[in-house]
């Protein structure tokens, strides 16, 4: 996309979001102007020690500088960033509204690279995906506007500088692969953006850590010795080691409250351990239905001494909203550890890792100067997998963290669902599917009811606008996965707006409803995107490539053919 087009939908969603001003907010809020406060009043050294107070920051020093920074904007600017009577006034409101907006010009930025990939086809295995579609899907998606511009965060901001990071990254893979000359400049720039992201949000930079990893390994880094020494000092400036002296014990302990979290987020984000969950819920319930007509058919009637059914030991439940259930509070199911969170995380990460690491071994055994021309072949062929691999490997990776990862939060599915869309372009239909369950498991943080018609009128709109159906019209199939999409959207308006639940002595199953509900969807776009990298590793390619010509719309595109397996 040219500069101008971006820039002007930067402003058109920047008005847009600004009707967003007066909307309801959530605590974090206040959190944020807590922080901006502490930071601008307490020295460096004491930002992770208790003598701030609740609520404590527990986000990397990058991000607390940015807080400070904003702080002493706030103060020059006479804004007070203390409610008055319990109360934000309107002035701080807007203030800090308009530092999320500001702040999203970072996603744009950061959508950069991948349009230039989109551009020249390089990703997305949509057959009609513009550069300029992929970015207004992404900019536009109610999951972000939801969690950043009613509940209030910085996720823009976060997620500009993991996606160019990413795309700096595939971009300087395939140059590789095509044995163009490398870029330091973009290697600095790739590296730069990754631990920018991981200083202000670890735990979102650390679910692509993997792919990152693997890519400056495949790109040799290690040889280029001024890309390393400006990787570490850039570290060493991200964690703020030249401001000030910070307490490294107190850091970790807040960036990893392993012991004060559980495995559950109060609201239950749609991953694996929602799943389980509920099966644990649906069989303590129908056990206690069991054990209840067991002391019925056991009573004095039937000639045997009276006595109430074992009650289960006490325990923390799982849906009380708290975040303390250590292991899940689970009744049937083992206690989880956070070490045996990682080990499912790294074993739901292994399709996408191996896909990669075969991936790589084969293009340096096609690289070698004595390549003859059969071997040529193999290595375009090799280079056509590389593009169809590197997007959903990003994204299947993300996922996983998600599924598996110890304490997620609902928000922790944005850059997954950015990843997966920007794969396989924004209409194809898992793609939407995965779409639509981000949104729906925003919903909770946007519950007000003044709320209700504005958050369905931005689903509906991002739901039909990006619709797949034109694109996808051979597969029936793919038709009934996207009325999952459909079937979801009235299934939350109706849960969440009926009343009796409390009644019924239910007040979780809303929430229940929602989260597994969404979980389905994300461990369907998970195993889509497993099944697709394993096809891709154990495909044997033994093709000649063959160029032929594309015209879609007013749009000509050079793509490859193919004749065989592949």
């Amino acid at each position: 996309m040219e500069s101008l087009s971006v820039l002007r939908l930067y402003c058109a969603t920047a008005l847009l979001k600004a009707l967003l001003v007066r909307a309801p907010y959530s605590t974090d809020l206040l959190v944020h102007m807590h922080w901006k406060d502490l930071t601008t009043r307490y020295p460096v050294r004491l930002w992770y020690t208790a003598a701030t107070g609740p609520p404590y920051l527990d986000y990397p020093p990058l991000f607390a500088y940015l807080e400070w920074l904003l702080g002493q904007l706030a103060h020059w600017l006479a804004i007070p960033l203390e409610p008055k009577a319990g109360h934000v006034l309107v002035i701080t409101l807007a203030f800090m509204r308009f530092t999320v907006i500001v702040l999203d010009a970072v996603l744009f930025l950061g959508m950069r690279p991948w349009s230039s990939l989109a551009e020249r086809r390089l990703v997305s295995s949509s057959p009609a995906t513009r550069a300029s579609e992929q970015m207004l899907w992404v900019v536009s998606h109610p999951a972000l506007w939801f969690i950043d511009h009613v509940h209030f965060q910085y996720n823009g901001l976060v997620l500009g500088a993991v996606l160019y990071s990413l795309g700096a990254l595939f971009a300087e893979t395939l140059a590789e692969q095509r044995r163009m000359p490398l870029s330091r400049w973009r290697r600095w720039r790739a590296c730069a953006a990754f631990l920018l992201a991981l200083g202000l949000k670890h735990t979102t930079a650390l679910s692509i850590a993997p792919i990152v990893m693997l890519c400056l390994w495949q790109q040799q880094i290690w040889k280029d010795g001024a890309v390393v020494a400006f990787g570490l000092c850039w570290l060493l400036l991200m964690l703020g080691v030249p401001f000030g002296g910070i307490d490294w014990r107190a850091l970790y302990a807040r960036l990893f409250p392993l012991k004060e979290r559980g495995l559950l987020h109060a609201y239950w984000a749609p991953n694996a351990y929602a799943l389980l969950a509920a099966v644990d819920k649906i069989a303590v319930r129908l056990w206690s239905l069991i054990q209840a007509r067991l002391v019925w058919l056991t009573s004095p009637s039937f000639g045997v001494s009276s006595g109430r059914a074992s009650q289960p030991r006490s325990r923390i439940s799982n849906s009380a909203g708290l975040v303390e259930t250590a292991g899940g509070g689970f009744a049937l199911f083992p206690e989880w550890t956070p070490q045996l969170a990682a080990i499912c995380t790294l074993v739901a990460m292994g399709p996408s890792l191996i896909a990669l690491m075969r991936l790589f071994r084969e293009q340096r055994d096609h690289a070698g100067p004595g390549a003859t021309r059969s071997t040529s072949r193999q290595q375009t062929q090799s280079l056509r997998r590389g593009y169809e691999c590197l997007s959903p490997a990003s994204a299947q990776t993300a996922l996983s963290m998600f599924l598996f990862g110890w304490h997620v939060h609902e928000k922790a599915l944005i850059l997954p669902t950015f990843l997966t869309g920007l794969a396989l372009g924004p209409r194809h239909p898992v793609a939407a599917l995965l779409s639509t369950a981000c949104s729906l498991a925003m919903f909770p943080l946007v519950s007000a009811p003044a709320m209700r018609l504005v958050r369905l009128a931005l689903i509906l709109w991002h739901w039909l606008y990006f619709a797949p159906l034109p694109i996808w019209p051979q597969s029936r199939s793919w038709l009934m996965v996207y009325c999952y999409d459909a079937i979801g959207l009235l299934l939350s308006e109706v849960v969440t707006f009926w009343r009796g639940w409390q009644r019924l002595g239910y007040p979780f199953m809303p929430l229940l409803l929602q989260s597994t509900y969404s979980a389905l969807a994300v461990v369907f776009t998970w195993g889509y995107l497993s099944a697709q990298l394993w096809r891709q590793m154990v495909a044997e390619p033994r093709i000649v490539p063959s160029k032929s010509i594309v015209t879609t719309g007013h749009s000509t595109a050079l793509v490859w053919s193919e004749s065989g397996a592949s």
